[in-house]
């Protein structure tokens, strides 16, 4: 594996396994061997979870065709690793089942494995096709697993756009009263407008309208940078920090919009 590992984000199934004295090797830490023991453990826990026997899975077995490793850290006797198991990249025959090893609540990670693993039938002697029934379910999985970090990035975003309204609001409070129906107006509603905005694109169907409220995102995130970089140069305030803040909305309200755009189909 190459040092670039390029993990998956969403996984169905975690197990946590405690760290023995007689997993140690030379009484230091886990060795090479144990890292593979703890990956069996949780590769059958993994389909046990979902009620599949490996010898016996639509009358078919489990193979592992490779494996490759990426460490990370050390384990020590009394850790508790947390292994979280995912498939991906289902082709005919082939698909590949991630592990990710983590410890101190998910903290420190430990190591990355990926085993391609290969359906084959006994009778024959030969590689099969994977059966529907299991591809279908983890494709299912999938599909969840975008949708709940649809949601989650949704959140996130529209609370850090709020909470950049908030601080707006107080940094306006201190202009010169007779901007009050000028620059304390115009940056106020801009603020203000792209939360709303943010709430009512997420819920666009169509890519074309998807792309076009993330375009009116980003003329009320301009707009905003316009007038605080304006407030500064007035000595109204000292906006470099919300300007800073407003780099990271913006970056958030990219990604959010260019993730529900990438789940739409053409």
């Amino acid at each position: 594996m190459s040092n670039k590992v390029e993990m998956p984000t969403n996984y169905p199934f975690s197990i946590e396994i405690p760290i023995r004295r007689i997993d140690l090797s030379l009484d230091v830490h886990v060795s090479f061997a144990t890292i593979l023991d703890i990956v069996m453990e949780a590769y059958l826990a993994f389909f046990a979870h979902y009620k599949f026997n490996v010898l016996n899975l639509k009358e078919k077995s489990v193979i592992f065709a490779n494996a490759n490793i990426a460490y990370q850290g050390e384990l020590l006797y009394k850790d508790i690793v947390k292994i979280d198991v995912v498939p991906d990249n289902f082709m005919e025959k082939a698909f590949d089942l991630n592990f990710r090893m983590t410890k101190n609540n998910e903290t420190i990670p430990v190591a990355f494995i990926k085993i391609r693993v290969l359906f084959f039938d006994y009778s024959i002697k030969k590689v099969i096709p994977i059966p529907n029934e299991f591809k279908s379910l983890f494709e299912i999985e999938s599909d969840r697993g975008k949708q709940a970090l649809s949601v989650q990035n949704e959140s996130l975003v529209w609370k850090e756009s709020h909470k950049l309204v908030v601080k707006i609001y107080n940094f306006t409070k201190n202009f010169p009263k007779d901007e009050l129906d000028n620059l304390t107006s115009r940056i106020r509603k801009s603020a203000t407008s792209l939360p709303l905005t943010i709430m009512e694109g997420s819920t666009r169907k169509q890519k074309e309208d998807l792309a076009r409220f993330l375009g009116k995102c980003r003329g009320y995130i301009e707009e905003l940078r316009y007038y605080l970089i304006l407030a500064n140069d007035l000595e109204y305030s000292n906006s470099s920090p919300i300007l800073k803040e407003l780099e990271n909305v913006n970056t958030l309200v990219i990604k959010h919009f260019k993730t529900l755009i990438n789940q739409k189909k053409d």
